[in-house]
């Protein structure tokens, strides 16, 4: 299977647990910084979020399904940000990553998202699930259904934001929107496709895919 790396790079990576989105963010900008004033190497950064709406630069809230009050009154954050795509839910249950590092060595954003993409398939595959692409819509899909989403900024040839992989989400919450703004999707979970599994169940798996896939020389950081 095909890999993005040049040779391995040293890599931390953190699970930060229960975080808020806009905290999660400012912390991804904050080391970001770092990485180009070269005072840090690269983290890949692991997390759940409570639930949280979250608009991309395309996102203009045509694909917003209820009101910002009944967001508010259902304890559901709305967060406009600097990634690229539409509109996406993240929540409780539901792996996210975050790889803020130079993606120039991978070859440049094209292959970057690939990478990303063939991370949660292998991730997918260890517990069983078939996972697939689907042309034009980035992100992990199992049949017709997306299990895993995919937006991106990158600065100076270094990435902020990343993935959602749904492992056991409330998928009636994406009710709230139209994902990824594309109508008639139906979005599904590894609980759903049948694997009853935690988001640290998944966090092992999901990193060893992303230092095969990526050559990265992970070392957990606390």
């Amino acid at each position: 299977m095909e890999t993005h790396a040049v040779k391995p790079e040293p890599t931390f990576w953190t699970y930060l647990g229960q975080r808020p989105y806009a905290e999660v963010w400012e912390l991804q900008e904050e080391h970001r910084k770092a990485i180009l004033q070269k005072k840090a190497p690269g983290h890949l950064f692991l997390v759940e979020h409570p639930p949280t709406i979250t608009f991309g630069r395309a996102e203009k809230g045509e694909n917003l399904l209820l009101s910002p009050e009944s967001a508010a009154e259902r304890g559901v954050d709305i967060v406009e940000t600097s990634r690229g795509g539409q509109i996406t839910y993240h929540g409780l249950g539901q792996l996210v990553a975050y790889p803020v590092f130079n993606i120039r060595r991978c070859g440049g954003v094209r292959c970057f998202v690939h990478g990303l993409e063939e991370c949660m398939l292998r991730c997918l595959e260890h517990f069983g699930i078939h996972g697939n692409r689907k042309e034009g819509f980035p992100g992990a899909w199992t049949g017709p259904r997306k299990i895993g989403s995919i937006g991106i900024h990158v600065r100076k040839n270094v990435s902020i934001h990343g993935l959602a992989l749904n492992v056991c989400t409330h998928l009636a919450d994406f009710a709230f929107i139209t994902p990824c703004g594309l109508p008639g999707v139906r979005m599904t979970s590894m609980e759903q496709e049948g694997v009853a599994v935690t988001v640290k169940d998944v966090i092992d798996p999901f990193v060893n895919a992303f230092t095969d896939v990526f050559g990265k020389s992970l070392v957990d950081h606390e």
